[in-house]
């Protein structure tokens, strides 16, 4: 109570820091949401299991290079020397399993397919939203060589890698994208409806996955994977990525130098050529930066923490000079019998509920904001089916824990920019302290 009191008393050289602290309390939210709402997205697993995958991109000869071998550019021989490359990577030391994608197969590609679907469920069929697409070849070991999880109780990935699916009637699925048109029920065997009136197409649900994401920042683990058997096979291929799952305890970059190595020469068939080789991390931070998300990101780091920094002096000076003016009040109490403990303790105490009431009115004051105008959703996420469900997206616990994180940094600032001129002021001698015109 005598905290209060003391501040009362103070009011008129307290009133423009509780102002101060109020705006830099409004301004600090509206930095902090989107840097918060993107370091939780961008930590949120994948999905699969990529830490042992490498990608080889294997290119053709274009048919006016010098060595190009027209006699091995027909459909039929083009497609051996695929699947002599794809053998020789198979037979290689290390490599557990293989599998191919000819375009629009790979989790976190620069080019991916959408989708959106109906169900026949008017609860959910109103939902407008965006689903990611995959192919994948049939015989190619393709979910288990990704490392992508069937749910229990329906195929496993090695079934599915080689179940029987027509293109257009056929869909694997991930468990979330169920959830989200058919609740609580086993999605297996159910049915997508695909385009209008007279052209509708029913497709059948012949697998389901753990879900997936599409790129680092996404927050959507809907996906749906089709059999892109013969969709890229009307001419001969120029250039293809062959994902290789190496074996257990060995280091995946030396393995990827020394494939890169290897390659060149023993990958050589046909018209066809190892031009890299990177490990499937590398291949997903490439990626997302050639979409220019990690620019945008690293901007909005680098904004928040010029601004944090300036917030940390900003707050620590003006604390440490209104301490620093408070000596002869420090003198006194100490003549008077105070401890340097009860004073720091005193000065700590006052500040603390300056910067507290400060934060209240603040938080309040953007509380009518984000009730109008939202919080943070996110790095491209609008329309994505079945945005995870997490502290982003509930209203109430989002404002809190976003709240907890500027309250937090601004008392921080508030004790440090107190406590460390108060223990200063507090070993000063008493005379030298009354006798200060600070």
């Amino acid at each position: 109570m005598s905290k209060i009191k003391n501040l009362w008393n103070n009011r008129r050289a307290n009133a423009w820091i509780f102002v101060e602290l109020i705006i830099i309390s409004i301004v600090t939210w509206i930095i902090a949401d989107p840097v918060a709402v993107a370091i939780s997205d961008s930590s949120m697993p994948m999905g699969y299991d990529h830490d042992r995958l490498l990608v080889a991109d294997i290119v053709s000869l274009s048919p006016d290079a010098p060595g190009f071998d027209a006699s091995r550019d027909s459909l039929d021989v083009n497609a051996a020397d695929v699947e002599a490359v794809l053998m020789k990577l198979r037979n290689y030391p290390g490599v557990e399993s293989v599998t191919i994608d000819k375009g629009f197969g790979l989790p976190g590609n620069e080019s991916n397919t959408l989708d959106q679907l109906r169900s026949g469920n008017d609860a959910v069929d109103s939902v407008a939203g965006v689903v990611n697409v995959f192919y994948f070849h049939r015989g190619t070991d393709f979910f288990q060589t990704m490392g992508i999880k069937s749910v229990p109780g329906t195929p496993t990935a090695e079934q599915l890698s080689d179940v029987n699916m027509t293109l257009g009637e056929h869909v694997i699925i991930t468990r979330q994208l169920g959830e989200v048109y058919w609740p609580g029920e086993n999605p297996l065997g159910k049915k997508f409806l695909r385009g209008s009136k007279g052209e509708i197409k029913h497709m059948t649900v012949v697998g389901v996955v753990e879900g997936i994401k599409h790129q680092k920042p996404y927050r959507s683990y809907c996906a749906m994977f089709y059999n892109g058997d013969g969709l890229f096979d009307d001419q001969p291929q120029r250039a293809f990525k062959a994902v290789i799952r190496m074996k257990e305890n060995l280091n995946i970059e030396s393995e990827c130098e020394q494939l890169a190595q290897w390659g060149v020469k023993q990958l050589t068939t046909g018209n066809f050529y190892l031009r890299s080789v990177e490990t499937y991390d590398r291949f997903l931070e490439r990626t997302v930066m050639s979409l220019g998300i990690p620019n945008q990101m690293k901007l909005r780091y680098i904004l928040a923490g010029f601004f944090f920094v300036n917030l940390v002096l900003g707050i620590v000076g003006t604390f440490w000079l209104q301490t620093r003016k408070r000596m002869s009040e420090i003198g006194i109490r100490r003549t008077f019998g105070c401890t340097r403990r009860g004073i720091v303790g005193m000065m700590v105490g006052e500040n603390i509920l300056l910067a507290t009431g400060a934060c209240v009115a603040g938080f309040l004051i953007y509380w009518q904001y984000a009730l109008r105008n939202g919080l943070d959703e996110g790095y491209v996420n609008n329309g994505h089916l079945n945005v995870v469900d997490n502290w982003v997206t509930h209203f109430g616990e989002h404002f809190a824990i976003i709240s907890a994180i500027v309250y937090g940094v601004i008392l921080i600032c508030v004790i440090v920019g107190t406590i460390i001129p108060a223990i200063n002021a507090g070993r000063v001698e008493i005379v030298d302290s009354l006798r200060s015109k600070e």
